[in-house]
């Protein structure tokens, strides 16, 4: 990084950058045909999490996944969702508002950020996108946000969805589990930790 220094003859130097704001490999799940998988024993060691997905499929149509903290299932999750769908030369834009519910993203196919029902199609046509928690120690409100792509085989049509939501929580996050609204799930996806 280039900085003032007063010191040098032309008044800047060469500095080593500041730390923080790397990401940190914490596992990886790669289920395949899976009902359900999950991250457990969370380090509390970093400001937010960053989970990143790729090359998400299901085995049945009408499949989508639902996102719950610390194994909880209680009314603890709100969101706000965007999505715009794509039929061709169709362009469609709506949104969703739910409260109350017992899942991240309100677990419906429609809201749901590993995509909806995408059972047997081709790599392109595969869920994939990210999800940050933000402050997941903090054991009051815990803040996420998502953007993903998914494809519905029942239009057809790609569904690009950003979001942003929060969890009621009452301890830190040190677990996320992901579950198969029905049939199985094969992908792979990544947690990091942000510093």
């Amino acid at each position: 990084v280039l900085t003032a220094d007063s010191t040098q003859s032309v008044g800047i130097k060469w500095a080593a950058p500041a730390s923080g704001g790397g990401l940190t490999l914490l596992a990886t799940a790669s289920p395949s045909a899976a009902a359900s998988f999950n991250f457990t024993s969370i380090s509390g060691s970093y400001k937010n999490l960053l989970m990143v997905w790729r090359n998400f499929q299901a085995s049945a149509g009408g499949t989508f996944a639902t996102m719950k903290l610390n194994n909880n299932s209680g009314a603890n999750y709100e969101a706000q969702i965007l999505r715009i769908k794509s039929q061709g030369a169709n362009i469609a834009v709506d949104s969703a508002d739910v409260s109350g519910v017992t899942s991240m993203m309100g677990g419906t196919s429609a809201n749901n950020a590993f995509g909806g029902q995408f059972a047997g199609l081709a790599i392109q046509t595969a869920g994939r996108g990210w999800l940050r928690i933000w402050n997941y120690t903090n054991a009051g409100y815990t803040y996420y946000d998502w953007h993903s792509k998914s494809y519905d085989n029942t239009v057809p049509q790609t569904i690009g969805t950003h979001g942003w939501g929060n969890y009621d929580a009452s301890a830190a996050i040190t677990q996320i589990d992901v579950t198969a609204s029905g049939g199985t799930l094969t992908g792979t996806c990544y947690l990091y930790g942000e510093s």
